[in-house]
């Protein structure tokens, strides 16, 4: 929350140019709506009693096996963009799930501790800041090459339900420190105005996220959004 912070000044400083923009150019707001995926890690396990490696429980009676979930589910969107000129420009995007997900299968307790499960969860971020161009440029249609640099954020939380009896439980997320990677980011999109402010806007993005290999199977994260956006100034 600290890092993002530290991103504030400069999204207040691109809506407070809302003004200056619509005199020049042109200045947008959008929200979002799709999906990122990447695959799961490969599971992992260890000998209850010597604590040794192993793959599974046929090759070994004593191994408890870990598994983890893959990256995907909805993801939720907020950007801005300003055109400095009809063909170039400068974005924001931040495209967060908005919900957690489980990341490990859930563990029941058993009746003898108590009761009930718990599980690893996780909430994925994506915070861009994109150069934009715009090859082809109409009154209708934009075509949008997007590259940019950021941050990607994975937040994980340790999500307990304990139990009394059966019908009385409790349940609570301790959340832990995110890791935080740095992301290049590659996207390109079509913005089609249904009316002269208002527009859909497809999009394929690409996200390579060094270091993501801790959390998932690869650094690559491919997905694509729909952003519905309005649009001040010229085009």
């Amino acid at each position: 929350m600290r890092r993002f912070a530290l991103y504030l000044p400069l999204c207040f400083l691109a809506l407070g140019s809302m003004q200056f923009a619509a005199a020049q150019s042109g200045f947008d707001v959008n929200l979002g709506f799709g999906s990122f995926h990447d695959k799961a890690l490969p599971p992992s396990g260890y000998d209850s009693i010597t604590g040794s490696p192993c793959t599974s429980v046929t090759s070994d009676p004593n191994c408890v096996v870990s598994s983890t979930n893959g990256l995907g589910g909805f993801f939720l969107g907020f950007g801005a963009d300003l055109m400095l000129k009809k063909s170039y420009g400068l974005g924001f995007n931040w495209d967060l799930t908005p919900a957690r997900s489980n990341y490990q299968a859930t563990v029941q307790i058993p009746a003898s501790e108590g009761g009930g499960a718990y599980t690893l969860q996780y909430r994925q971020h994506f915070i861009d800041f994109n150069g934009i161009w715009s090859p082809i440029n109409t009154k209708k249609v934009s075509l949008r090459i997007i590259p940019g640099v950021g941050d990607a954020k994975f937040g994980i939380a340790y999500s307990v339900t304990s139990c009394v009896t059966t019908s009385i439980c409790s349940s609570y997320a301790q959340p832990y420190p995110s890791a935080n990677h740095f992301d290049i980011h590659g996207g390109i999109g079509v913005q089609v105005f249904v009316t002269d402010h208002i527009y859909i806007q497809p999009e394929f993005d690409y996200h390579y996220v060094p270091n993501l290999k801790q959390e998932f199977n690869s650094d690559s994260v491919i997905g694509g959004m729909v952003r519905v956006g309005y649009s001040w100034g010229d085009r």
